[in-house]
């Protein structure tokens, strides 16, 4: 059953018993007049009861007066009349507007902080980082810093958050972190290459070395090249020293190497984030082919998909028909900029992933440096420099 409201709610309805011997003549009045009078009912003999506005109900009172009868309001219903008792209650007005008041001032300050997503990090770090930027509980939110600007400061400021987001929750403020991954120490295993010798694979600066078999041919802080012989597989005898034993090196030489790289990085930039919005639409798996709706159409111009199937079982068997779910995630194309400093920081920790990717896990960036730093046409050209910690030994086979 639907609720609906009645116009005559708002304007308000009255219902009124009328008492007299000429009760009757005051109803023809009222019809001759055009007053509206609803609910018409004889309740005993010069008794009479009915439903009128309040405008009308007036008017009929000075009809009644002239026939000798007496009217009497049983029951006011309506939003004007709820108005108006209020109205005449000031202490009562008084009392919800100061809970009203008194609830927006409390809904406007933060009462709790929680921190997700932080593993190697302590709470209190974040929290100390939060307090130096005004952020702490029993802030006004209307006090509160940029709250995306907060985020990047934690970043700036904790060596091992690689992101971190704010996000308000009426009085409650939740922190999102992502720390950094920490670069895997480069502790592999040995690899036994068998009858060779262990050179050097670029120029570097002897860090250390550890040798299970061979003889060393190198000393810590050497300066080595490009194919110089690091490790020998060859033992040479003490009783003739022409004659040598061939044993195959075996071992580890780790070397300080430098790189030099270019880059550019644009001030200005657009990125694509999601929106929120989504819609899921299920289809048939049929042997490998989806069948979807040839009806469908996809609302968003731009959009991220994530699909997932559930194939059907029989006697424990699973068959290749089922159903699929496709999820659209709308997408949209913002435009971001960056300050100089930030576009810096940004371009290093870049190149700094890009290195490691391009020489592998077993690598640790000791140190960079910006060698030159020009802006050119909006974009930032930066010459960098870095010191990495790398194997530098690779086998060859002894002749």
């Amino acid at each position: 059953m639907r609720f609906r409201l009645k116009p005559s709610y708002f304007t308000g309805v009255l219902t009124v018993d009328s008492y007299g011997k000429d009760v009757t003549m005051v109803l023809e009045k009222c019809c001759a007049l055009g007053l509206t009078l609803k609910n018409v009912s004889y309740v005993s003999e010069g008794h009479l009861a009915w439903q009128c506005s309040p405008t009308a109900f007036k008017e009929i009172t000075a009809i009644a007066d002239k026939c000798n009868v007496k009217l009497f309001i049983r029951k006011k219903e309506g939003i004007i009349f709820v108005i108006k008792k209020i109205w005449q209650r000031p202490l009562w007005i008084a009392l919800m507007t100061c809970a009203v008041v008194a609830l927006g001032i409390v809904s406007s300050f933060i009462f709790s902080i929680e921190i997700q997503g932080i593993k190697r990090l302590r709470e209190v770090e974040v929290s100390r980082v939060l307090k130096q930027e005004g952020v702490y509980a029993g802030r006004c939110r209307f006090m509160l810093p940029d709250l995306s600007e907060v985020g990047k400061l934690i970043v700036r400021k904790l060596p091992e958050v690689a992101w971190a987001g704010l996000k308000r929750q009426g009085t409650h403020l939740v922190v999102t972190i992502v720390e950094k991954k920490r670069p895997v120490p480069i502790t592999h295993e040995i690899v036994d290459h068998g009858q060779v010798d262990l050179m050097a694979a670029k120029p570097a600066l002897i860090h250390s070395f550890q040798v299970k078999r061979g003889k060393t041919m190198v000393e810590l802080g050497d300066t080595v090249e490009r194919g110089d012989l690091l490790i020998s597989g060859q033992y040479t005898l003490v009783n003739n020293e022409d004659e040598k034993q061939t044993v195959g090196a075996c071992g580890r030489v780790l070397g300080v190497v430098w790189y030099e790289g270019k880059l550019q990085f644009p001030l200005s930039y657009t990125r694509k984030i999601l929106t929120g919005r989504s819609k899921k639409v299920n289809g048939l798996y049929v042997a490998g082919y989806t069948l979807k709706n040839p009806f469908h159409r996809i609302p968003f111009s731009a959009y991220e998909r994530k699909q997932s199937k559930a194939l059907m079982q029989l006697a424990g068997f699973q068959i290749p028909f089922g159903l699929t779910t496709d999820v659209y995630f709308q997408a949209k194309q913002v435009e971001e900029r960056c300050t100089e400093k930030e576009a810096v920081e940004l371009g290093s920790a870049l190149a700094q992933r890009s290195l490691a990717q391009k020489l592998g896990r077993a690598v640790k960036i000791l140190d960079s440096q910006i060698l030159q730093q020009q802006l050119v046409h909006n974009k930032l050209l930066l010459k960098l420099k870095f010191t990495v910690l790398e194997d530098i030994a690779v086998p060859k086979a002894i002749n």
